[in-house]
């Protein structure tokens, strides 16, 4: 069969240095065109067409080795690529990313599942605290081909540039296919030295938090690592999307990429537990409004989750502007007297409009 050829090649920076992803994703139409696995028969989807976590929303991203193969006339990443679709030669395995040297192909959007960890449709104890993970459910694949060190070094950068993309750490969002499952001694060339290969990532990563986070791209003054005000509303899956994947309340967020000139230019985490975590419009957003800003007769939403007097926010409170009726040391008086009548920090206010 005939060499693919990427329908798109995506460049991303990270900590200074260019990536260059040929992406061909398998559609949402593929079918096996013959028996593949129990799950995949002759005339079945040949991937999950499901989103991460049920959202679009990675918690991880899971390292695994294949073996090197000889090849001729192509590379072992493209080979693995066409094995998968449209050959069907995979087994029902597959992943985000093949990486062979410095070569990246990719085949699943990252909001995507896949068929990698041999966990079925499981979670587990997340290496997060009180968490729960399932590695086909929630994690991004990346699969490493045969054992070169400059394969490794590339695995390390793409990496990097998942957690920093998706709002992740390198400390707790990094996982082996034997954490999903003990049976599998993988990625079998990089677990003997499974702490050397976390040092690079962490390395690349913090490289890239130090001049600005994933991609070089900026919009207007903010750029990646910037904390912002999410006003609430749409949250996309990404830059493009036609549709969000759902409704957020206001937000105390960071920037962890820019997309200029995209509908939805920056994707926000909340670092407030308010559960933001995707693409948003610009006019959603408010940069750096500071306590000296906001004065009596202020138009302000609520970005906090509990009022200066320690209860919490009720939901409705957050999606609508109120009106600063007194300002005391470092609190604010809202609503009064026909509001909410409640006192909220300053810190926990945003100028709206």
């Amino acid at each position: 069969m005939a060499i693919l050829t990427p329908d798109k090649i995506k460049a991303v920076e990270i900590g200074g240095e260019t990536l260059s992803i040929k992406q061909k994703i398998v559609p949402d139409s593929a079918r096996a065109t013959k028996y593949v696995a129990s799950y995949v028969q002759q005339g079945q989807p040949m991937k999950p067409r499901a989103l991460l976590a049920g959202t679009g929303k990675a918690k991880g991203i899971t390292i695994h080795n294949t073996g090197d193969i000889a090849v001729s006339g192509t590379t072992p990443a493209e080979q693995y690529t066409r094995s998968t679709w449209p050959n069907c030669n995979m087994g029902g395995v597959i992943v985000h990313f093949y990486v062979w040297r410095t070569e990246i192909w990719q085949l699943l959007e990252e909001t995507e599942q896949g068929w990698h960890a041999t966990d079925g449709a499981t979670r587990r104890s997340s290496q997060r605290t009180d968490e729960l993970i399932g590695g086909n459910l929630d994690t991004i694949a990346i699969e490493a081909i045969g054992s070169n060190a400059e394969t490794e070094a590339t695995v390390a950068r793409l990496t990097a540039y998942l957690l920093q993309a998706h709002g992740l750490s390198p400390d707790t969002d990094v996982y082996t296919h034997n954490c999903f499952y003990s049976a599998k001694y993988c990625p079998v060339y990089i677990l003997p030295h499974w702490s050397a290969f976390m040092a690079a990532v962490k390395a690349y990563y913090n490289a890239a938090a130090g001049s600005g986070g994933a991609t070089a791209a900026t919009s207007g003054e903010l750029t990646a690592g910037d904390t912002v005000a999410f006003l609430g509303g749409g949250v996309y899956a990404s830059s493009t999307a036609l549709a969000a994947v759902g409704q957020r309340e206001s937000s105390s967020c960071t920037v962890t990429n820019i997309a200029p000139k995209m509908a939805h230019p920056y994707h926000l985490v909340s670092v407030d537990g308010a559960g933001v975590y995707g693409w948003v419009n610009a006019s959603a957003i408010s940069e750096g409004t500071t306590p000296k800003d906001i004065a009596v007769g202020s138009t302000v939403k609520i970005t906090g989750s509990k009022y200066a007097t320690g209860q919490s926010i009720a939901p409705y409170a957050k999606n609508i502007t109120h009106t600063v009726a007194q300002i005391n040391g470092d609190r604010a008086l809202l609503g009064f007297p026909d509001g909410i009548c409640s006192w909220v920090c300053l810190d926990d206010l945003v100028l709206a409009g």
